[in-house]
């Protein structure tokens, strides 16, 4: 049975909204074994239906991504990125897809699966909120949930620093908002979160203490998170404010982002210094008081016998 357009663009339509849910799931939830298995459950499905409807290269692209998953082990940092940007990937393949359809086939020529020529530029912050309204919601309503988390996790440590609980929650939340807005195209939101989930990162692996100082550059970072979600917020009510610089608080947690090493070699310097024989102490003199540049009395003469006096 021949595809008309009229069904394939339904497709390709069903395929995007899979697509993007499995790309909200896959940003909102930790990767478990569970989870994974489920996406991967989920790319069978895309590669099915792209292939039935008249799509067979974004159905292999789905079939590829979903034999990567499943040969990688859950629980990792390394599983998550490639999960992240593999679904990325195929929402841009997709996307490219959508555009060759939406050209049309030339007069004469027989409608053919299109194939992308390159992939789209990366998204505008403006762009998402015109072309995902209901996805910047959810962003910001998931975003302001987490800050209150991270609010709460932090009082938690400010009590007891080895609290690790609190610590993996307060990193769960920052790499959350960090998924959401990387997925939105939230460039500068991203870019704080990830630095701050890395820092944290540092901490629940035992090679950062969360001293006060640290403490304050995590809370400085939220804040920041917080005032550029009501940003968007009220962009998305129609009221745009400029994008605010991310620079100083990005140079604030890269401070403590060198990790042990420089304060490992900070203390070996230190130590250097400490063991390095230093030159002898020659034990001062004792002050010679200056002889007085004033002139001596004259001398008085001894006195002789007592001369006779008489005659």
């Amino acid at each position: 049975m021949a595809t008309t357009p009229e069904s394939a663009t339904a497709s390709l339509n069903k395929l995007t909204a899979i697509l993007d849910q499995l790309a909200l799931d896959v940003v909102l939830n930790h990767v478990s074994a569970g989870n994974l298995s489920a996406w991967c459950g989920r790319l069978e499905e895309i590669s099915a239906a792209a292939t039935c409807g008249g799509y067979p290269a974004a159905g292999e692209e789905a079939n590829r991504l979903r034999l990567m998953l499943q040969a990688l082990p859950p629980e990792t940092d390394e599983t998550a990125a490639a999960v992240q940007s593999g679904v990325k990937r195929l929402q841009d393949f997709l996307a490219s897809v959508s555009d060759a359809a939406a050209a049309g086939p030339s007069a004469g020529t027989p409608a053919a699966s299109p194939e992308p020529a390159s992939p789209p530029p990366p998204r505008t912050e403006s762009a998402a909120l015109a072309d995902d309204p209901e996805l910047v919601a959810d962003f910001i309503m998931e975003a302001r949930e987490h800050l209150q988390a991270i609010e709460r996790n932090v009082l938690a440590i400010e009590q007891d620093p080895g609290c690790t609980d609190a610590i993996h929650a307060t990193f769960r939340a920052f790499h959350t908002i960090k998924g959401l807005a990387g997925f939105l195209e939230f460039g500068a939101i991203r870019e704080v979160a990830h630095e701050t989930e890395t820092l944290l990162d540092m901490a629940r692996n035992g090679t950062l203490l969360l001293e006060p100082a640290v403490i304050d550059v995590i809370l400085e970072s939220a804040d920041y998170l917080d005032r550029e979600v009501h940003r968007i917020d009220d962009a998305r009510q129609g009221r745009p404010r400029p994008e605010a610089d991310n620079s100083i608080v990005r140079a604030h947690v890269e401070r403590f982002l060198g990790g042990p090493e420089e304060k490992d070699q900070e203390l070996a310097a230190l130590a250097q210094a400490v063991e390095e024989p230093s030159a002898p102490v020659v034990p001062a003199k004792p002050a010679v008081p200056h002889a007085s540049v004033t002139a001596a009395p004259p001398a008085v003469p001894a006195a002789g016998p007592p001369r006779d006096l008489r005659g």
